[in-house]
């Protein structure tokens, strides 16, 4: 899924010396009691699936699969569905900008027409995302560590990027968040359909919730925070034979 960080312009170009940047990851991380991934159901009623959509393939080899929203699970096909083709062999897709491209050693024609399934997902700018729309919950993050670029490491996000967990501070931070039901006390939203998420710090409960609570329902938040990151995903039911987790890697 595709993380749009909220207002952390010096995060998203860098302008802050590394010193600064590192300062302020150890600063964040230093108070991982009070940082909280939330999921709701926002935006449920603009995930469309499309299926066997016939499209032609441009002479620049590519397809707009959407104008105004990402797309997830793309699926291509010969015109007749005879032949399914695959992806990082036949073709790749851009799903932040909706884009499907024809690789040239694939074995998919010049000029073909597809048959092409895919969900659309309603893309959220960070600039007009201060809360979810439609809140269920949040829990405390269960992880917080410094990374580090590495080529071979075992973090690996969808970009493709890679990294590996230091003990040395750094400028990268990942955050991990399991939702379980380790405190015993809640269900963690199942039965619930998760179509966004959104990471807070500065998070406070009231006080009337139970020490050791790690998932808050929206009535139990003192203080919400302040976002960093959101996303919006295709929709996913949450049941009580999975324990979903969530890694998000931000750079300060």
């Amino acid at each position: 899924m595709e993380f749009f960080l909220k207002d952390m312009s010096e995060a998203k170009y860098n302008i802050f010396p590394l010193e600064g940047s590192i300062a302020i990851a150890s600063a964040i991380k230093a108070s991982a009691s009070n940082i909280f991934l939330a999921w709701g159901n926002g935006y449920n009623s603009q995930f469309v699936s499309v299926i066997g959509n016939l499209l032609v393939v441009s002479p620049q080899d590519t397809i707009v699969l959407s104008n105004t929203s990402q797309v997830d699970d793309v699926v291509a096909k010969s015109s007749d569905g005879a032949i399914t083709y695959v992806r990082g062999v036949d073709y790749e897709v851009d799903e932040v900008n909706g884009i499907f491209t024809r690789l040239p050693t694939g074995a998919i024609p010049e000029l073909a027409t597809l048959k092409l399934s895919y969900i659309t997902v309603p893309y959220v700018p960070s600039t007009s995302t201060e809360t979810l729309v439609n809140e269920i919950g949040r829990r405390q993050v269960s992880e917080i560590s410094y990374l580090t670029p590495d080529a071979n490491g075992s973090v690996i996000m969808a970009s493709g990027s890679r990294f590996s967990k230091t003990n040395t501070p750094s400028r990268f931070l990942y955050f991990n968040t399991v939702f379980d039901n380790l405190d015993g006390i809640d269900t963690d939203g199942v039965g619930e359909t998760i179509t966004e998420y959104g990471l807070f710090i500065g998070v406070t409960r009231q006080p009337s919730v139970p020490a050791g609570k790690y998932y808050i329902s929206p009535s139990e938040v003192l203080d919400s925070g302040r976002i960093l990151a959101y996303s919006t995903v295709k929709p996913i039911i949450r049941q009580n034979i999975t324990s979903p987790a969530i890694q998000i890697v931000i750079p300060f």
